[in-house]
């Protein structure tokens, strides 16, 4: 039988070589890189409201970056530039389009709004694949089947701000650029914006009975170790359960139940 996630995992892997092999190539320059990067972004942003307030115009080296633009020691540092983003207003952090924000946790403080733009999502995209394709080289069969991947906190209320920007988002692949978007989500083992549940006992209820019975789940990364935890205390928790309303075999209930 062909498996079908092995060679969509194959697929996404062969995606992100070129990021992956630059990444090594330049590994022992990474200090220059930064800095060039660094450089990059201080001019395209020159002209944005945090540009203007921090004149980036006569920043021309790292050493004047740090004179010029404070440590962000508290998020409420940022509070009237994302306010005046929600509004609406551009060119404001960056010079570029934000496509929507997203909110912390607020596990231990008030969640903060994080503006996404497409440079954002590349750099994540560049982080991914030097990830992904050491993880493959380490552990192979890790990539052999489904995966579940949380990278937003779930239970989430997404929303508009008052400048109509989107607040959230509908799956984690949106993360992704849409070719890595579409491979993801055809080997995704539980879709987030799949289950819907009005509390968080039924939305770890519903999550953790389809993890288990999923026989193809060979990947899992979330967002928070607690994240993480919280699943496996569920599941032990609720053990009986799960297991006796779900697809599992009575050799897999075997393997969980004592």
């Amino acid at each position: 039988m062909i498996n079908f996630a092995r060679i969509v995992n194959k697929l996404w892997l062969s995606s992100q070589r070129n990021d992956h092999k630059y990444f090594i190539q330049n590994i022992s320059n990474a200090s220059h890189i930064q800095q060039e990067l660094l450089m990059k972004y201080i001019g395209q942003n020159t002209n944005s409201a945090f540009g203007i307030d921090h004149d980036f115009r006569w920043i021309d080296s790292y050493e004047q970056f740090c004179e010029k633009v404070p440590i962000i020691e508290d998020y409420s540092m940022l509070d009237s530039y994302i306010d005046r983003i929600k509004l609406g207003e551009n060119n404001i952090l960056t010079k570029e389009k934000v496509l929507f924000m997203e909110t912390t946790s607020g596990t231990s403080a008030a969640s903060k709004f994080i503006p996404y733009t497409s440079s954002l999502r590349s750099e994540f995209q560049k982080a991914l694949a030097v990830w992904m394709t050491e993880s493959h080289r380490l552990n192979p069969e890790a990539f052999s089947g489904k995966a579940y991947w949380s990278i937003s906190p779930p239970l989430k209320s997404n929303g508009i701000t008052s400048g109509g920007l989107r607040i959230g988002i509908e799956s984690d692949t949106e993360y992704l650029n849409p070719w890595m978007a579409k491979l993801m989500s055809m080997v995704l083992s539980v879709p987030a914006q799949n289950i819907r549940a009005s509390s968080s006992e039924e939305f770890y209820m519903e999550l953790c009975s389809r993890l288990l019975a999923d026989e193809s789940l060979s990947f899992i990364s979330v967002w928070s170790p607690n994240y993480f935890l919280q699943l496996h205390n569920f599941i032990l928790k609720n053990r009986e359960v799960l297991f006796n309303n779900n697809y599992l075999s009575e050799k897999e209930k075997h393997t969980f139940l004592p």
